[in-house]
């Protein structure tokens, strides 16, 4: 009951932090609560169309909470949060953790923040210094919103396979 109370703080607050791909939450060790992933339509976020999970070993990860990186929502449409209107910081926490295909022009995608390109052909291993223990964070400040939506949407080039379209956690803070 705890974390549910929270959770609706945090989101009346405009911040909204998800562990994709996680079924659980979990605290961060600065405090944050990260949120269960969820279905859009069920709640006040969630992602849409297009999704997989998986849960990965982290085993060496080099980041203050190797844990955000363990699970791993992939092949992924978009996300979308039901927000007040004004501006926001998101936050997305990225780590390619399929070891076997982890090497240069494998796991490119585009990211678009409110229909603006923030990510183009973003290549998750280059962003990791081609380190498989390393993890690329990226934060986009003043996103406008004028309605009551937030949406970040995943691409790719149309020749890639969908699945390399991926994301371990995000954060949508209210500035």
């Amino acid at each position: 009951f705890q974390n549910i109370s929270e959770q609706a703080a945090m989101i009346r607050r405009g911040h909204y932090a998800v562990n994709c791909g996680s079924s659980g939450f979990y605290r961060a060790k600065n405090g944050t609560l990260f949120f269960p992933d969820c279905q859009k339509g069920k709640g006040d976020y969630g992602h849409v169309g297009s999704y997989l999970n998986v849960v990965r070993n982290i085993e060496g990860i080099k980041a203050d909470d190797p844990e955000l990186f363990m699970s791993e929502a992939y092949a992924v449409d978009s996300y979308k949060f039901k927000v007040t209107p004004g501006k926001y910081k998101v936050r997305l926490y990225l780590k390619a953790g399929y070891k076997k295909a982890f090497k240069p022009d494998t796991f490119i995608f585009n990211v678009d923040v409110q229909g603006k390109r923030v990510l183009d052909n973003f290549d998750v291993v280059i962003a990791c210094n081609s380190d498989f223990s390393e993890v690329a964070i990226r934060d986009f400040s003043d996103v406008e919103v004028k309605n009551d939506l937030l949406e970040i949407k995943f691409t790719t080039d149309g020749k890639r396979d969908p699945s390399v379209k991926l994301v371990n956690a995000i954060e949508v803070i209210r500035q």
